[in-house]
């Protein structure tokens, strides 16, 4: 079986056509002149054997068309010129542990994030996109995204997936006479002519922002460089007398990657709900995806109720901030603040007199229905004979089967 096995490997690497890549090819090994023999993969993988100098070489590339012989060149110029002797070399392990630090410095990720043009143009860190120029923005794109150069003129931004799927977001002036609705079917799915062919609107639909703002997702089906077939996800929106565009490019399962286009927001939250990192003045909770702001100045510690998830009061105690969430039950969202003074009766003894102020639907900054409600109170600053009086604003919003 040995024998047999041999022979396979000796008459696949002899070369028995003439090739492309490199001179000859056979049985799935490419041949060089020098009697080199790989395997090639995409972008730039590539197995080598040297039988001259008994050394296999194993790369793991992530190369455009332009680069693809890097690690062949590599090989010749470095790595076989280094190679001294067929035996191996003795066991060092000083430098065997350097090599190995160096190996996984180059394995993690770097805790910088990635800007084009200026930071204030946009800076992606921590699968967060996030414009400070005017018109601002922010949107979510899947961890391991890669940083790309941008292509064109407008073009403020460009990543690919770790499948290869790229996205990128512009900022353009807004095209004269030209609506928001026409804006994919009619410039972004021309401009594709540039650089495909085959070019079909197959979708054009008004969407709603997470910040509230009016968009357009367009889908657009074509031929990148007149051979591959992509399907092109536009999100467009206009602001600041700016229009700004987010697209993605999958070759398959297109909906896969339509968050990233749809997680635009002009407001500071993401698709997920909430910015990716408290810092002072910003409240985050990710396990129920919501954000808080309230004045830097004030300073976190333990409020009256226990169950407080988070709790923040300024420098002199009032006024001070609560977040709570808690199971909605069968519960209207209209019943809370009658629901509320009662509640608040029973858990305090040393309050009096609750009453509600006033009450009123609104529309929180990401588009969720909330209310909005005033609870007037008396609450004892000695248990029992001094008062104070209080005002309560809250703010309720219903999230899946929870009240935030």
């Amino acid at each position: 079986m040995y024998k047999k096995c041999y022979v396979g490997v000796d008459e696949s690497t002899r070369g028995y056509i003439d090739a492309t890549l490199f001179d000859r090819y056979r049985y799935q090994w490419w041949i060089d002149g020098d009697g080199i023999y790989m395997a090639v993969g995409y972008k730039g993988q590539f197995i080598f054997v040297v039988p001259e100098k008994e050394i296999v070489v194993v790369f793991t590339s992530d190369l455009s068309n332009n680069n693809f012989y890097i690690p062949k060149n590599l090989l010749d110029n470095y790595i076989i010129p280094a190679t001294t002797e067929s035996k191996s070399l003795p066991p060092d392990s000083e430098e065997t542990a350097r090599l190995d630090n160096l190996a996984k410095s180059v394995a993690t990720a770097s805790t910088d994030g990635f800007v084009w043009l200026s930071k204030e143009e946009g800076e992606a860190k921590d699968g967060v996109f996030k414009r400070t120029q005017s018109p601002k923005f922010i949107f979510e794109y899947p961890a391991g995204s890669k940083k790309l150069s941008t292509n064109s003129p407008d073009q403020i931004m460009r990543m690919k997936t770790l499948g290869d799927v790229h996205f990128s977001a512009a900022v353009s002036d807004i095209p004269k006479n030209i609506s928001l609705e026409d804006f994919g079917p009619k410039v972004y799915a021309s401009a594709l002519k540039n650089v495909g062919s085959n070019i079909k609107v197959i979708a054009n639909n008004s969407i709603t922002l997470r910040c509230g703002t009016k968009a357009y997702r367009t889908d657009i089906k074509w031929l990148w460089n007149n051979q591959l077939e992509l399907t092109t996800l536009v999100v467009s929106s206009y602001k600041d007398n700016k229009c700004v565009f987010l697209a993605t490019h999958p070759m398959l399962n297109a909906e896969k990657f339509a968050p990233i286009v749809e997680s635009l927001s002009f407001k500071q939250i993401t698709a997920s709900g909430a910015l990716p990192i408290s810092e002072p003045g910003l409240y985050v909770n990710k396990e129920y995806n919501f954000s808080a702001t309230y004045p830097e100045a004030w300073q976190e510690g333990a409020g009256a109720n226990p169950a407080a998830l988070f709790f923040v009061r300024a420098p002199s105690n009032l006024p001070n901030l609560g977040v709570y969430v808690f199971p909605s039950g069968a519960v209207k969202l209209e019943d809370l603040p009658i629901r509320t003074t009662k509640l608040w009766a029973n858990m305090y003894p040393h309050t009096k007199d609750h009453k509600v102020l006033s009450e009123r639907k609104i529309t929180l900054d990401c588009g969720t229905p909330a209310i909005e409600f005033v609870i007037d109170w008396n609450w004892s600053i000695d248990s029992g004979s001094q008062f104070i009086n209080i005002q309560t604003v809250c703010v309720v919003a219903k999230k899946n089967e929870n009240f935030v």
